[in-house]
C-alpha cells in the first residue's frame, strides 16, 4: 500500500498514475471522481481493469464491472 498526503484543494486523481508506478494490480477500483479518459487509457494500456462508475455528466457512456465494485 502506498499513500501521499496532499493539500485539501489538490484533486486525488492527479496522484493516481504516480501511485501505480512499481505495482501491477489486476483491477483498479475507485469512485467516480476517478472517471477520466486519461486514467482509463493508462490503466488499459497496462492491462489493468478499471472498475470506476461513470460520472453523471459523462458524454460517452462506459461499461463498468459493478460486481467488483459492490464487493
Amino acid at each position: 500500500m502506498e499513500f501521499y498526503i496532499t493539500s485539501g484543494q489538490d484533486a486525488d486523481i492527479h496522484w493516481s498514475e504516480p501511485m501505480l508506478d512499481g505495482i501491477d494490480p489486476d483491477i483498479f477500483l475507485a469512485d467516480k471522481a476517478y472517471d477520466a479518459d486519461r486514467l482509463f487509457d493508462c490503466l488499459t494500456e497496462r492491462g489493468i481493469t478499471p472498475v470506476i462508475p461513470p460520472k453523471s455528466n459523462r458524454a460517452a457512456s462506459r461499461e463498468t464491472g459493478f460486481t467488483h465494485y459492490r464487493e
